[in-house]
C-alpha cells in the first residue's frame, strides 16, 4: 500500500513539473510573439503604501517592436512639467522599444527595454511568470520609480 502511495506522489510530481513546464514556454512563445497586454491591477509607489487599479484603465500594448502604455502615477516628481499636463499626467508612451532583451531564468521571463514618452525616457523592466504574474519596474529621469503588479494576457484579434 505505502509502495502504491509513493508510486502515486511521484507520478504526479512529474505531471505537475511538466505542466509547469509546458506554461512558461507557452508563456515564453506570447511574450517573444511580441503581440500581448500587461494589465496592471495594483501600484507600488517608492516610498508609499500600495494603490488599487482595478477600477483605472492601466495597460501596457505590446506589437512587435512596439509599446504603448497608459499608467497611473503616485509618487515624486523632480519636475513639474512631468507630473502634471492637460492629458492627465501618468506614465504615457507610444513608440518603438529601443535596448529590448528577452531572457528566461528561475522560472521567470525577463523582458527589459526603453522607450520614449512624451516628457520622459523610461527604462521598463517586466519579469512574468509561468502562470501569467508580472511586475513592471519603470524608472525615470524625471520621476521616481514605480511597480505595478498585474498579469499578461494575449491581445483579442480585432475583426
Amino acid at each position: 500500500m505505502r509502495m502504491r502511495s509513493l508510486v502515486t506522489i511521484i507520478v504526479l510530481s512529474i505531471s505537475v513539473l511538466a505542466l509547469q513546464a509546458q506554461e512558461l514556454e507557452d508563456m515564453e512563445k506570447l511574450v517573444e510573439s511580441g503581440n500581448f497586454l500587461f494589465i496592471a491591477d495594483r501600484a507600488f509607489p517608492s516610498g508609499g503604501s500600495s494603490v488599487d487599479l482595478m477600477n483605472r484603465p492601466n495597460e501596457v500594448e505590446f506589437s512587435g517592436k512596439n509599446a504603448k502604455g497608459h499608467l497611473a502615477y503616485f509618487g515624486r516628481s523632480h519636475n513639474a512639467a512631468s507630473a502634471y499636463t492637460q492629458d492627465g499626467g501618468g506614465i504615457r508612451f507610444d513608440g518603438e522599444m529601443m535596448k529590448k532583451d528577452i531572457k528566461t531564468k528561475k522560472k521567470k521571463i525577463m523582458l527589459s527595454f526603453t522607450i520614449k514618452g512624451d516628457r520622459d525616457q523610461y527604462s521598463c523592466y517586466l519579469s512574468i511568470t509561468a502562470s501569467g504574474s508580472a511586475t513592471l519596474s519603470i524608472n525615470s529621469n524625471n520621476q521616481s520609480s514605480i511597480n505595478y503588479n498585474g498579469v499578461i494576457t494575449p491581445k483579442k484579434e480585432e475583426k
